[in-house]
């Protein structure tokens, strides 16, 4: 995106539009998984319900349920934004030079030339 709007003018209006491999990605079957039911402590559990789950070593998962069935629940990994074009229409209310904060939060030094 930020590509997209350099050399900007205040107050043009751009409509850009981003194809999945400068969005979110391309759709990835491989990170479509099953996990059985029982490894989650409510099992009420449905199709398009978006869960973020805990594992034993303390790392958060997010995903979106495609299925659940027969003891499985079908699990998505992909953003949910995966393979989707993107079309955004924006108007430029200021033009700055300065570097935007690290996406870390700050303080590695990351943005330095």
């Amino acid at each position: 995106m930020e590509k997209r709007l350099e050399g900007a003018k205040v107050g043009e209006i751009l409509d850009i539009t981003l194809p999945p491999s400068e969005a979110f990605g391309e759709f990835d079957k491989d990170l479509v998984r099953e996990i059985p039911l029982d490894y989650f402590e409510d099992k009420d559990i449905k199709p398009g319900q978006f869960v973020r789950a805990q594992t034993l070593d303390g790392s958060i998962l997010q995903f979106t349920v495609i299925d659940v069935s027969d003891g499985i629940v079908y699990a998505d990994f992909n953003h949910p934004l995966a393979g989707e074009t993107l079309r955004f229409k924006i108007k430029v209310l200021g033009v700055s030079d300065e570097k935007p904060p690290c996406e870390c939060g700050g303080g590695c030094n990351c943005q330095e030339d």
